[in-house]
């Protein structure tokens, strides 16, 4: 049974048209389609009742779209979070037993010549040059630089490693740390899933009324055709200059982009003509930013971060548009 004013397929429990707010009466038309036998809807001839019908339906999509992303952008964080370090455990250093050694060799050889040499009363005879005194020192210096050595070398391999290991247990506290952030992230994450669940049980209420045809039941055009009825290009769904006619002739002639994943990557092609898609698109991903950026600061902080206050602002705004909505669908059931 269909709407004797507009032609809105009307429940049989329906009291009011959902559409124009005709009502309902036992004078009602019913139009057949003779070559399947189903009841279909005459062309609506009311501009505003249309609109908001589809601004309804452009509300929850877009309000699922912006959840939609950013539980995406909460996912990038998380993804980067509670990762440990790869640490290279130090190795011997060869070469710091060979400076020390040879530092304190070289230094304990001169300084044993001159010594002895000195105590020789600077004779000419090269004779002196082999004084026992000076072989002396010198085969004393040569442990002492091995002595030397072995303990330069010993001690700056416990630095290295003392600080391996204090890298790993930073690394350590730290991937502690954020596990406990990411918990909340996802706590986060599962608040959006719930609000996204309770616009998808009103979006499925609103299309329940059987207003637009199921293949348009996405966010592209459900905005698209809002644009349409917006800007009085179209005043009906159906016809040849119908909204749906429109948007399948815009669609197959690139004129618009009916992929969201597509128009998601091309926002500037789709700003000239389809700027009410563009604004919704940007609008999300500005909330989703919002939310990120908030998160980051407070995880700079050091803040408790389970609660976000633009997620909290913003689910407010959805339970108030959702409260409206319920509202429409049921003057329209009423």
């Amino acid at each position: 049974m269909f709407c004797s004013k507009c032609g809105t397929q009307l429940s049989d429990n329906a009291k009011f048209c959902s559409i124009c707010g005709e009502k309902k009466s036992t004078n009602l038309a019913t139009i057949t389609d003779n070559s399947n036998g189903k009841n279909q809807a005459l062309s609506y001839e009311h501009i505003s009742n249309i609109k908001q019908y589809l601004e309804h339906a452009k509300t929850l999509e877009t309000n699922r779209h912006t959840l939609n992303t950013t539980i995406n952008r909460l996912q990038d964080k998380i993804n980067t979070l509670g990762i440990k370090n790869q640490f290279k455990e130090p190795t011997s250093q060869k070469e710091d037993f060979l400076t020390a050694f040879l530092t304190v060799l070289i230094c304990g050889v001169l300084l044993s010549f001159f010594v002895g040499y000195g105590m020789m009363n600077l004779h000419d005879d090269l004779y002196y040059f082999y004084d026992p005194m000076i072989i002396g020192s010198i085969w004393i210096t040569l442990p002492l630089s091995l002595i030397s050595g072995a303990v330069s070398y010993s001690k700056k391999n416990n630095k290295r490693q003392e600080a391996y290991l204090k890298e790993i247990e930073n690394d350590n506290a730290r991937v502690e740390k954020e596990k406990k952030q990411i918990l909340a992230l996802q706590t986060q994450q599962d608040e959006l899933r719930a609000e996204i669940t309770n616009i998808e049980a009103i979006m499925n209420e609103l299309y329940s009324i059987n207003v637009i045809y199921p293949k348009y039941r996405e966010m592209v055009p459900i905005i698209t055709m809002w644009e349409y009825f917006d800007s009085r290009r179209c005043s009906e769904l159906f016809g040849p200059n119908g909204a749906y006619n429109l948007y399948e002739s815009e669609s197959r002639q690139d004129i618009i982009i009916s992929n969201l994943n597509k128009a998601l990557t091309m926002l500037a092609q789709i700003r000239d003509n389809q700027y009410a898609l563009y604004e919704a698109i940007q609008e999300s991903n500005d909330i989703a930013e919002r939310v990120y950026r908030q998160n980051e600061s407070m995880l700079e902080s050091s803040k408790n971060i389970e609660r976000n206050s633009e997620i909290a602002a913003y689910n407010s705004k959805i339970a108030a548009q959702n409260s409206t909505i319920s509202a429409y669908i049921d003057m329209c059931r009423f």
